[in-house]
């Protein structure tokens, strides 16, 4: 399916599609009025119908939705051998600052050549820089690098956080680098990332909880600020999904992590001392037929102790991805 058609199909997908079937409703008016004729205008009726079935056809985006399946159809079978990682460079693909990104240093294009140097591995990674509006489909694995920050069209309608959830829920696997997804969105109009999570106003002052932020309300993840606790008494629990030891994962700094609930598939456990409950900076969340992968740990220039952290990011989405 060309991508250029396909892309100006969904700029204007909901007005397309109600144009299409407008004038699918009156050739099928037309096809029955002709039918009822005696004679019936054979050609005439050919050429109603025909119009009918094409319109409604791409009305009810029937080609997009045989090409999605198809796509992963394809995906699911080449899995064992290759995975094509899509990496989104919406934003830019050479630098990082504090309009496109948060907490996150590594630019779209260092994941690319990182990716790029662990291909050698089995199943291959074959990385590719892309956009949100690309055929997510074709791609095994979606890596946002922007960390905190993400590309969306429409801030109004989140069409791309839709867009991503609904890849998942086919089958797909989503990885978000560097602390809470979708707090902030980017805002093409603007040029700038703006706040998605919603100011709430108590009695004491304004603030924006966690709770509230996009991603992390649909996947009912309940998020903490765990940078102010004492690091020394944290406690690791269990052998760590990355394959380091609890020496290694402890020199990790982390800011943020969710409670371990029963949608929460931790890569890292920690227990902290006046949290009831186990948390994790690293995790999976399943949803529909997919995942998320998504890590708290941030990439800044302040962290430079995370940052062969990534390297073990791109070993679980070839370990996980062909699952």
């Amino acid at each position: 399916m060309p991508g250029n058609l396909r892309r100006a199909f969904k700029a204007n997908e909901s007005l397309l599609n109600r144009f299409l079937l407008l004038i699918a409703g009156g050739s099928a008016g037309v096809t029955g009025g002709l039918l009822v004729r005696d004679p019936i205008p054979l050609a005439t009726t050919i050429v109603a119908a025909s119009i009918f079935i094409v319109f409604s056809t791409i009305g009810f985006a029937i080609p997009w939705r045989l090409w999605d399946a198809l796509s992963a159809l394809r995906r699911y079978a080449s899995r064992k051998r290759v995975i094509r990682l899509g990496i989104l460079s919406d934003l830019g693909m050479d630098s990082m600052d504090s309009t496109n990104s948060a907490w996150a240093s590594l630019t779209p294009r260092e994941w690319l050549d990182m990716a790029r140097r662990s291909s050698n591995g089995h199943p291959r990674v074959l990385p590719r820089l892309i956009i949100s509006r690309s055929q997510l489909m074709r791609y095994h694995c979606i890596l946002n690098p922007y960390g905190g920050v993400f590309p969306e069209e429409n801030t109004a309608t989140q069409t791309t956080v839709g867009r991503i959830l609904n890849y998942v829920a086919n089958g797909g696997m989503v990885v978000n680098v560097a602390d809470l997804p979708t707090y902030f969105l980017f805002d093409p109009q603007l040029h700038s990332k703006i706040d998605a999570t919603p100011l709430i106003y108590t009695s004491n002052e304004p603030k924006r909880p966690f709770t509230e932020t996009p991603m992390l309300q649909r996947l009912s993840l309940y998020a903490v600020n765990i940078g102010t606790t004492d690091k020394s008494s944290w406690t690791y629990i269990g052998k760590s999904a990355l394959g380091v030891s609890d020496a290694e994962a402890s020199g990790f700094v982390a800011n943020r992590a969710v409670v371990i609930e029963k949608n929460v598939k931790p890569v890292i456990t920690i227990n902290i001392p006046g949290i009831p409950m186990p948390v994790t900076p690293l995790f999976y969340v399943p949803f529909g037929k997919g995942r998320f992968l998504f890590s708290m740990y941030w990439f800044g220039v302040d962290y430079p102790m995370n940052l062969p952290l990534s390297r073990r990011i791109i070993d679980l989405i070839r370990q996980r991805a062909i699952l």
